[in-house]
């Protein structure tokens, strides 16, 4: 898989003793931010959830960021980033948690969690991708996006600012995503920023998308990311939805997406103490290549 630029090191010229070194392509990515509390009806009044930032998004495969190469012979943790939970009053903005890899060594990579989505008032906060801002009059300010130290290639957005239009209730801002900024479209100032999309498991798949805010109404899901008042999808960091969709429910957000954790190396370099903890975390192969996916805090043995 010299395409991906694996690097394998301290390999016997027979292949019969595990080497010093195994040189991995990752994709890590936070937990998704909370979309903001409402208590408005559906597409009414002004009090309007704004939608969540995803999670930080980080990869080295098949992009410009090297692989990283880790010592063998040691266990290292692996801290997914939970989303974060649905608001249940105004003044609460819950962010995504950080995702750390290789935790105590000096390779340490994090990424940072996605900002919460703002309520009526209140701007969104930072975090991986910033979470959209409150509505209001004027509207506020969205999250901006940051990058977590000694992360190599950090992808987020920020979120949209809040909005309030001419003869309309305020709007809120929609959240960041991996691959945009939150909001507008043609008709709305509602949109997620889409996500990125990412083959590391064998299959294209989108992660990191922003919540839709409230109202929503017509705003289609982004790539990778939700509708207003649905809740961010596990696995991928997306944002959740602003609270107030034709999703509902009424008097809280909607949760955050649980980060994720994906590693890719050459089957032949599996040291011989390779292990995954627990078993909710999975292995599998793909051509020539293990794919090892941390869906929740455990380690790995190598």
């Amino acid at each position: 898989m010299a395409g991906f630029g694996y690097n394998i090191l301290g390999f016997g010229s027979d292949h019969t003793r595990d080497p010093a070194e195994v040189s991995m392509t990752y994709l890590i990515i936070g937990g998704g931010g909370a979309g903001g509390y409402t208590q408005s009806p559906p597409c009414g009044g002004n009090r309007r959830g704004a939608g969540g930032g995803a999670g930080g998004f980080a990869t080295s495969f098949c992009t410009p960021a090297p692989a990283v190469t880790v010592t063998t012979g040691a266990t290292y943790t692996v801290t997914v980033g939970g989303g974060a939970s649905a608001p249940t009053s105004g003044g609460c903005k819950q962010d995504g948690g950080n995702t750390i890899v290789f935790c105590g060594s000096p390779l340490a990579i994090r990424v940072n969690g996605g900002g919460a989505g703002g309520p009526t008032g209140c701007a969104g906060n930072n975090g991986g991708s910033g979470g959209g801002g409150g509505p209001g009059t004027p509207g506020r300010a969205g999250g901006n996006a940051t990058a977590a130290c000694a992360t190599p290639i950090q992808q987020g957005n920020p979120g949209f600012q809040g909005y309030a239009p001419v003869g309309n209730p305020p709007w809120a801002g929609g959240g960041g995503g991996g691959a945009a900024t939150g909001g507008p479209t043609s008709t709305h100032q509602t949109a997620g920023g889409n996500g990125v999309t990412n083959s590391i498991t064998g299959s294209s798949v989108a992660y990191a998308g922003g919540g839709v805010a409230m109202p929503g109404c017509g705003v289609s899901a982004p790539t990778g990311g939700v509708i207003s008042g649905a809740d961010g999808t596990d696995g991928k960091g997306s944002g959740g939805g602003g609270g107030g969709g034709a999703n509902g429910p009424w008097g809280k957000g909607s949760q955050g997406g649980d980060g994720v954790v994906i590693l890719r190396f050459p089957t032949e370099c599996t040291p011989s103490q390779f292990a995954v903890a627990p078993g909710t975390n999975t292995t599998a192969t793909d051509g020539t290549d293990t794919v090892v996916t941390f869906s929740v805090t455990g380690t790995l043995t190598l």
